[in-house]
């Protein structure tokens, strides 16, 4: 794949290489409210237990990624390639 391309000109809008350790964090903390949500009521009707969200139990605007952006491929040609 030494000449693949980007099929869409969207890149981040940050300097940040990843947001891999942060997105880990994120969902290491909503599956520990799950947890923590399931532990209370063991005895619940399954219906009636009302689960965090992602956005309940952290900031999505924390991460080291804002967002996505186009750019305009004829003038960034180097942003293309993958």
């Amino acid at each position: 794949m030494s000449r693949s391309k980007r099929s869409e000109p969207v890149t981040g809008i940050t300097t940040a290489e990843s947001e891999k350790e942060w997105k880990r964090d994120a969902n290491r903390k909503l599956r520990r409210a799950t947890a923590q949500v399931l532990q209370q009521m063991p005895s619940a009707d399954p219906d009636a237990i009302i689960l965090p969200v992602l956005d309940e139990v952290v900031n999505q605007y924390s991460g080291p990624k804002d967002g996505k952006q186009r750019f305009d491929p004829r003038r960034h040609p180097r942003l293309m390639r993958k």
